[in-house]
């Protein structure tokens, strides 16, 4: 239940605030290298990004894979109405045998939104209480 409210004030808060082209425009603000293979990070942090965050009936969690160009992208977003709004995106390439794993977003708590992010595709598996802008716990 605190999911759902949480799921609820996070969309409400940030809908309507973006666009697509503006996501599209905003470069990558983090990323890093993993030594797993990129399909096993990026499925990793896709079913992550799902479970926490669509327990709210205006969040939606894209994931598209492209194993013939070798990445795949999740992007959160919210709708409500005829209106999407696009914050977070995951983006994980193949580096050799590897992953090169890129972070962007567009909300207000950045750090804490990155932090998230970077937690889940290092196989993290807890979600924020309330909000983006706690701090992740160490991955056990």
């Amino acid at each position: 239940m605190v999911r759902v409210i949480s799921g609820i004030i996070v969309a409400v808060g940030l809908a309507g605030c973006t666009s697509q082209a503006q996501l599209d425009q905003t470069a990558f603000q983090r990323q890093f290298q993993l030594q797993e293979n990129y399909q096993a990070v990026y499925a990793r942090s896709n079913r992550q990004m799902r479970a926490c965050n669509q327990a709210s009936y205006y969040a939606d969690v894209d994931g598209q894979l492209y194993p013939d160009l070798d990445y795949g992208e999740i992007v959160f977003g919210t709708s409500g109405g005829f209106v999407y709004s696009p914050f977070n995106v995951i983006r994980v390439e193949r580096n050799g045998a590897g992953a090169l794993v890129k972070l962007k977003t567009l909300t207000m708590a950045e750090e804490g939104t990155l932090e998230w992010l970077e937690y889940w595709a290092r196989g993290g598996t807890r979600c924020p209480k309330v909000h983006y802008s706690e701090t992740p716990p160490p991955i056990t």
